[in-house]
């Protein structure tokens, strides 16, 4: 219901533009029987992305584990391929905070007043020391190598049950986990119960002492 089969983007420019002859770059034109140039650079990236399935996926995603990591990469020819991140790799090797600095290119070029500025990293998050909300970097963790830390410009971080200044999102099923626990335990004790039941056969009530 969030995201259905008419889910898509449309865009208000109208320049024209076609494919060049090896079909790397778009080329600016004046004809307007031309498509529109920001719309082909559009479905190039969602047929190369997928976006269609990655969007829904986004969305469980966001629902199921309370937060998503896309990451944007940038190839050779220019274009852009995005990725997930799985959450439990989003992490800052086990110390619960790190002093660091922003450097050039974690942020859009209109905030790069904030270079050398004092950060600090916890959870997995690298965010300005006075102000949580402003995310600079991303620590990405590797099984056998060092974290990597990637810059905020290239994550797209969704946290759709989380206070803005929380850093991590919350599971929405998170309140019902200790429930969740607790009737699983319980189910196991009352199948060991119908167990012992099934296993004797009469229970019989006698009298006399206990010697007898």
């Amino acid at each position: 219901f969030i995201i259905g089969r008419e889910f898509g983007l449309d865009f208000a420019d109208e320049t024209r533009g076609v494919w060049d002859a090896e079909k790397t770059k778009l080329v600016e034109t004046e004809d307007p029987d031309d498509p529109v140039l920001v719309r082909e650079l559009w479905r190039d990236f969602t047929k190369r992305n997928t976006f269609k399935q990655r969007a829904k996926e986004l969305v469980l995603r966001s629902f199921r584990d309370g937060e998503a990591f896309i990451r944007r990469f940038a190839r050779a020819d220019g274009r852009v391929a995005i990725r997930f991140v799985e959450p439990e790799r989003v992490a800052s090797g086990g110390a619960t905070a790190v002093k660091g600095t922003v450097q050039a290119g974690d942020l859009d070029p209109e905030e790069s007043e904030l270079v050398g500025r004092p950060t600090e990293v916890k959870d997995g998050i690298e965010y300005l020391a006075d102000d949580v909300e402003t995310v600079v970097a991303y620590h990405i963790t590797k099984p056998g190598a060092a974290a990597e830390r990637v810059p905020a410009s290239e994550m797209i971080h969704t946290k759709p049950f989380a206070d803005s200044n929380d850093l991590r999102g919350i599971c929405l099923l998170e309140v019902l986990a200790k429930r969740l626990t607790n009737y699983d335990q319980w189910e196991e004790y009352r199948m060991v119960l119908n167990k012992v039941r099934t296993a004797v056969a009469m229970v019989r009530k006698v009298e006399g002492t206990a010697a007898q």
